[in-house]
């Protein structure tokens, strides 16, 4: 179990961790380049577009990689999975263009925002369409992480290459599009090919979809719902603070994201085995929240150097927001250890869905007065505000929850 694990962890921080270094490879350019104001336009375009993904993904990381793993010795039911999950993405991907793009069309006067929203809007729905819960509840991510990292070599080259002054903005979300494209082609290439689990929706109707999406609805809101002041918060921004103050806000952010981001990955190294053995959540717990202390130090550190990287960006501005993320980075390390995790792997998803719909609904009132009044540093406080509601609510159910339930491994 320990090899397949580390193997698993391996694979995803290839997959995952380059789809992290991009973004910290690329922003400091792109901010020289096409300026922060430019730069807060395209992180304004990805937190609408982020919406659109949040629905398409659905929770299916956590859920479908659960239903996988409990099936993987039964391939009949692994590729009915694998056809009525991903036909239930597309369902949702059609679902949510036809909200965001009237949406776009009525409010987003500016020509250039609007065809940047869209190409992001494409890139965010082939990003959430990727059916890495397939290959996670197998445990076999050697695959798709080469072919992640492959694609973000690509999406490197073509960034560097064709992104090379302020009149290219529209470039960086269409390169984005390219790829990500690509890489949900080849993934399900070997989903069919070598796995020979190939789409199929001869027998998929709207009654197995819609029954899909209703077994998945409690972690889907769960998942959902910390969009409305996560996501909400650089909408908020861009309509009270503007593009300069996005950019200022995002560039901190995307680097506290790229290090959040490793708790995604150990989670997803364990959700497999956790699903089947809950015995192991220990290790997990132990291994994910030492990681979430040192990432604060290594945060700090770097907010130290970031006069050597941005050149002539508001560098104090940029220095001052990461640093003041550190206290809700570690905050998403706890929230996803015993909320994401434990609650939903241990079958208690609706008490995870409860805590953080009320929380972001909280969190979403008050964010708008918090950016209304202290900028980039309000939504700072609404983001480390509702991740400590829900850690400290998540927690205090593990503690009520653990030994005095009986996990009961569920095989669909």
């Amino acid at each position: 179990m320990r090899f397949k694990l580390i193997e698993n962890f391996v694979s995803l921080s290839f997959f995952r961790g380059f789809q992290l270094l991009v973004p910290l490879i690329t922003m400091p350019y792109l901010i020289v380049t096409l300026g922060l104001s430019n730069y807060g336009k395209i992180a304004f375009a990805q937190s609408i577009a982020l919406f659109s993904g949040a629905l398409i993904q659905y929770g299916f990381n956590l859920t479908a990689t659960r239903k996988v793993s409990r099936q993987r010795n039964n391939w009949t039911k692994i590729a009915e999975t694998f056809s009525l999950t991903f036909a239930a993405g597309l369902f949702l991907t059609i679902i949510s263009a036809s909200i965001l793009v009237p949406i776009l069309i009525i409010f987003i006067k500016d020509d250039a925002l609007f065809w940047i929203c869209i190409f992001s809007l494409f890139s965010v729905s082939f990003q959430n369409l990727l059916p890495i819960w397939f290959f996670n509840g197998l445990e076999k991510l050697k695959l798709i992480a080469v072919v992640g990292t492959l694609s973000n070599i690509f999406l490197l080259i073509g960034i560097f290459t064709f992104v090379t002054k302020t009149d290219h903005t529209l470039r960086f979300p269409l390169i984005h599009s390219i790829t990500s494209f690509f890489t949900l082609a080849t993934t399900l290439l070997i989903a069919r090919s070598i796995m020979k689990v190939p789409l199929n929706f001869s027998s998929i109707t709207i009654r197995k979809i819609t029954r899909t999406l209703k077994e998945n609805r409690s972690t889907f809101i769960a998942q959902f719902a910390p969009n409305l002041y996560n996501n909400a918060s650089i909408v908020l921004l861009g309509v009270l603070g503007g593009p300069m103050e996005v950019g200022l806000f995002s560039a901190a952010k995307r680097v506290v994201d790229a290090f959040c981001s490793i708790a995604q990955i150990i989670c997803s190294t364990f959700i497999a085995e956790l699903s089947n053995e809950i015995k192991f959540f220990t290790t997990f717990r132990n291994i994910i929240l030492s990681v979430g202390i040192t990432t604060g130090t290594v945060i700090w550190v770097i907010s130290n150097y970031l006069p050597l990287v941005y050149g002539g960006a508001n560098i104090e501005g940029i220095s001052f927001i990461l640093k003041s993320f550190i206290p809700a980075a570690f905050l998403y390390f706890i929230m996803l250890c015993y909320g994401q995790t434990y609650l939903v792997v241990s079958n208690n998803e609706k008490i995870y869905q409860n805590i953080t719909l009320i929380v972001s609904v909280f969190a979403l009132a008050i964010s708008s007065v918090l950016i209304y009044i202290f900028g980039a540093l309000g939504a700072v406080f609404s983001i480390t505000g509702a991740r400590l509601a829900i850690s400290f609510a998540s927690f205090f159910y593990y503690l009520k929850l653990n030994g005095a339930i009986t996990y009961r491994q569920k095989i669909d």
